[in-house]
């Protein structure tokens, strides 16, 4: 899929956020993830924030996403890491997340550097930034 508007762009993130917010769902009922339940609740808000955010990005850029092209940026660049199936440990999970919110930082980071809407790409900056507090809280999971 090749992301050469800026709506692609967004539908792309938000895709990507509903997967993984549906992972991590399934994750968090776990009977092996008791114990980093609040820390997986938490992880889920801040992406369902995320996603209301790009919602309003693309709402309040509505005209944009039909006349702003968007060169060399394709989805295939940006695998999903979120598995299809139900993974077997708890741990395998957590690495799947902490891979899919790598990606999508690096997604993120490369796409507000291919817009040339000022307002827009400082936004999703903004969320590439969140995003690597959020790899950072997944990190400690791992410990």
């Amino acid at each position: 899929m090749n992301l050469s508007t800026f709506s692609a762009i967004l539908t792309f993130a938000l895709d990507t956020e509903d997967r993984s917010i549906a992972f991590l769902e399934k994750l968090i009922i776990r009977k092996d993830g008791i114990a980093v339940r609040p820390t997986l609740e938490e992880i889920i808000q801040v992406k369902k924030k995320h996603r209301r955010t790009l919602e309003t990005i693309r709402r309040e850029n509505i005209t944009e996403m039909i006349l702003e092209p968007v060169r060399n940026l394709k989805a295939a660049d940006f695998p999903s890491e979120i598995p299809q199936k139900e993974v077997k440990t708890l741990a395998d999970g957590i690495q799947a997340v902490l891979d899919a919110e790598t990606t999508a930082s690096r997604f993120l980071l490369t796409a507000s550097e291919k817009l040339n809407l000022a307002e827009v790409a400082k936004a999703l900056k903004r969320l590439q930034t969140a995003k690597e507090d959020l790899i950072g809280k997944i990190k400690m999971l791992q410990a």
